[in-house]
């Protein structure tokens, strides 16, 4: 088993600089995100009935696209086979940066 070893990093004007940036730019994608999602629903609003908006020489430039997915419905299947389930249950680790 592998030993896990804190490292602390001293404190530095750069450090702080770096998630000072970082928190900043993470606002900005969200007030991006936002906007982008509202012109989406706007364009999507504007072709329900036509599904395609198109330039002034005729091409298509937006359209509504259909997309189909399957999805594995692992609650139900643990519930009706568990002993199943246990044997293809795999745990990983892993680590993601927390910022505040």
């Amino acid at each position: 088993m592998n030993a896990v070893v804190e490292f602390k990093p001293r404190f530095s004007a750069l450090m702080q600089e770096k998630i000072d940036y970082y928190k900043y730019l993470r606002a900005e994608i969200k007030q991006l995100t936002d906007k982008r999602d509202q012109v989406a629903k706007e364009l999507k609003d504007a072709m329900k009935d036509g599904r395609k908006i198109y330039n002034e020489f005729g091409h298509v430039i937006a359209e509504m696209v259909k997309r189909e997915t399957e999805n594995f419905d692992k609650k139900t299947f643990k519930a009706d086979h568990s002993e199943l389930y246990s044997n293809y249950i795999s745990n990983t680790v892993s680590y993601t940066l927390s910022v505040k």
